[in-house]
C-alpha cells in the first residue's frame, strides 16, 4: 500500500490556531484536487497531527474528533476518503516520542498498516516538523511552503518545495 501522509492544520485545513469547533473547518485551496490526483494514482492517505491544544486545555480530546469528523465529512463530498489519522495531544514540555517532530506517529501508523510501502509513501506538510518525523524511514517528504522559505538544514527526505497540496501531487505523480 502506498500512502501520503498528511499534516493537518495549514495542510488540508485552514488553521485559525488552536482548531476547536467544527464549524470553523475549511479546506483549503488546491487540496481536492491534489488529493483526487494522487487517489486516482492508487494513493491512500493517513493523517498525521499534532493537537497540543488538548494538552494545554484549550480544547479536549472530543472537539478534535468534531473537527476531524468535518474534514472527514467534507472530503468524502469529494470521493475522498482518508484511511486514518494519528495526533499527538502533548505538548513540547511532555517530552512524548508522537509529537513531530519525532517519529512516533508516523510508527504508530506503520505498527497498525503493516503493509504500508515506506519506498512509495511521501509526507507533505507545512513545517519541517512534519517532514522531520518521517526521516527516520526516508519517507520522501514534500513542504508545503509557508513562514519557512529560507531553509538552512534541510532534512534529507525532503524532495520538494511548493505552494500548495497540489503541486505535491503532480510533483509525486511525476516522480513516482
Amino acid at each position: 500500500m502506498k500512502v501520503v501522509f498528511l499534516d493537518r492544520d495549514n495542510t488540508i485545513n485552514y488553521d485559525p490556531g488552536y482548531l476547536s469547533d467544527p464549524e470553523q473547518v475549511r479546506i483549503l485551496p488546491f487540496v481536492i484536487e491534489g488529493l483526487k490526483l494522487l487517489k486516482n494514482h492508487g494513493f491512500e492517505f493517513i493523517i498525521v497531527t499534532n493537537q497540543s491544544g488538548i494538552g494545554r486545555g484549550y480544547y479536549t480530546e472530543e472537539d478534535m474528533h468534531k473537527v476531524n469528523k468535518r474534514i472527514l465529512e467534507l472530503l468524502r463530498a469529494y470521493e475522498i476518503h482518508i484511511k486514518d489519522i494519528f495526533f499527538c495531544p502533548h505538548t513540547e514540555e511532555d517530552q512524548c516520542n508522537c509529537r513531530k517532530p519525532k517519529p512516533g506517529l508516523i510508527q504508530q501508523a506503520l505498527n497498525h498498516y503493516k503493509e504500508i510501502d515506506i519506498n512509495q509513501s511521501w509526507i507533505i506538510g507545512d513545517s519541517l516538523r512534519d517532514i522531520l518525523s518521517a526521516e527516520p524511514y526516508n519517507i520522501k517528504g514534500i513542504l508545503i511552503q509557508n513562514k519557512e522559505k529560507e531553509l538552512k538544514d534541510k532534512p534529507k527526505n525532503l524532495l520538494k518545495i511548493v505552494n500548495n497540496l497540489n503541486e505535491a501531487a503532480e510533483f509525486i505523480i511525476k516522480y513516482a
